[in-house]
């Protein structure tokens, strides 16, 4: 009988498939320290016990998909955190958010000052043709017989002059320009917006002219409606609560 060992067999016995030994101190052929035959399996790789320290890590099934979020197909729904006390945002759907985030409300004092500045910038032109009116006129008397001044053709032109100029700046500032940009002359010095409350965007010329208009409510109820944004969430005048809007930061 033949001494030679066979093909496949190691010197200390035959491998489990014919190649590898039995030999827990056979050498790595990969280089390093041997490999304990407790770390490799039937094929060389991580062995079936499951109790071994070399055991590969069971797989998780990830569980039940869960459907997809309401908004765009396979994307997430805009983010609505917003300022405390502020509408949710976006209101219209698929209304795309702004990219320098959400803006805060202005405070009542700086609404104060912007309502004091744009009134200033038109009291000043306007009593000042008045005060020529009153300058281009005579001594008479009125329909009683009371003695009182009667304009000259030049002064009832300056008295013309005042109510135009009047009227077109308060459609030019408060209607074209604030519907535009959202911002009046005096706003827009002091960093401020009038917006529609959902979309954050300008009301355009007819709906801030109706806003100005609605602060009548304010003055009936004894300026009750211009002290409102003092305590009220959104900071809303009863005008801005009419019309839905808010005045931001810009």
């Amino acid at each position: 009988m033949s001494s030679t060992t066979p093909a496949g067999d190691s010197p200390t016995g035959p491998g489990a498939y014919g190649g590898a030994p039995a030999d827990p101190t056979f050498p790595n052929p990969y280089g390093g320290a041997p490999t304990p035959a407790a770390a490799r399996g039937p094929h060389g790789g991580a062995p079936a016990d499951p109790a071994s320290p070399y055991a590969a890590p069971a797989l998780r099934h990830p569980g039940p998909l869960r459907p997809p979020a309401a908004g765009y197909p396979g994307q997430h729904p805009a983010p609505v955190a917003v300022h405390p006390g502020y509408p949710s945002y976006p209101g219209h759907p698929g209304y795309p958010p702004p990219a320098y985030g959400l803006p805060s409300l202005a405070s009542w004092g700086l609404r104060v000052g912007a309502h004091l500045l744009d009134t200033v910038l038109i009291v000043v032109p306007y009593y000042g043709l008045l005060g020529l009116a009153l300058v281009n006129s005579e001594p008479g008397y009125d329909m009683t017989g009371a003695p009182t001044r009667v304009p000259t053709p030049l002064g009832v032109l300056f008295f013309v002059l005042a109510l135009v100029l009047a009227t077109a700046y308060w459609v030019w500032n408060r209607g074209y320009l604030q519907g535009r940009t959202g911002a009046t002359l005096a706003k827009r010095w002091l960093g401020l917006r009038v917006v529609d409350q959902h979309t954050l965007q300008p009301l355009g010329m007819g709906r801030s002219l109706l806003r100005d208009l609605a602060h009548v409510l304010d003055g009936w109820s004894l300026n009750i409606g211009y002290l409102w944004p003092l305590w009220d969430d959104r900071r809303q005048t009863f005008a801005d609560k009419v019309v839905g809007t808010v005045v931001v930061e810009a």
